[in-house]
């Protein structure tokens, strides 16, 4: 198994964030091979930063390339918000069950994830009113009590299930 996420920056600079790890860490940390996750935003935060970019893009790839990037883009835009294109929420905390940092991606950046991610981020925690989640595909019961706690906006609350799409009710 290799876990990574890539992103380029202006000149064309691949980013690996996490190295090939062997499941060894899967048990000695709270999240999966914390150290490689942790140096991976910190690396790319020094980038972000050398770079200095007015705008970024990522298409596919982990998830967790996005913490540094959208605290970076936060810290440099007073006003800017997040639009969450993904079949995952996102939202899973330490107490879920779940050691991947992926799963802890917008929750951390909302300030309710691993606190291991949340001391990375250097700019002001994104406010729910600043995501607008789209695509959803069917929630474990913790992710919809936590999108609901947090009050997350889900475009035309539908979610994405094996058969088509099936609207929430209120």
């Amino acid at each position: 198994d290799r876990l990574a996420c890539q992103y380029e920056t202006p000149r064309t600079e691949r980013l690996n964030c996490l190295p090939f790890l062997g499941h060894e860490k899967w048990e000695t940390v709270r999240i999966y091979a914390e150290d490689e996750v942790l140096a991976g935003i910190q690396d790319a935060q020094r980038k972000l930063a050398a770079e200095n970019p007015d705008r970024v893009v990522t298409v596919g790839g982990n998830c967790m390339v996005s913490p540094a990037l959208f605290d970076y883009l936060h810290g440099k835009y007073e006003n800017v918000g997040i639009v969450w294109i993904y079949a995952h929420p996102d939202v899973s905390t330490l107490n879920d069950g779940y050691p991947n940092a992926h799963a802890m991606v917008l929750g951390s950046l909302l300030e309710q994830g691993a606190p291991q991610l949340v001391s990375r981020m250097r700019h002001p925690v994104f406010k729910p009113s600043d995501v607008l989640h789209v695509g959803l595909q069917q929630l474990h019961d913790y992710q919809e009590v936590c999108l609901n706690k947090q009050g997350v906006a889900v475009l035309a609350d539908v979610l994405m299930e094996e058969n088509g799409m099936l609207g929430l009710s209120d």
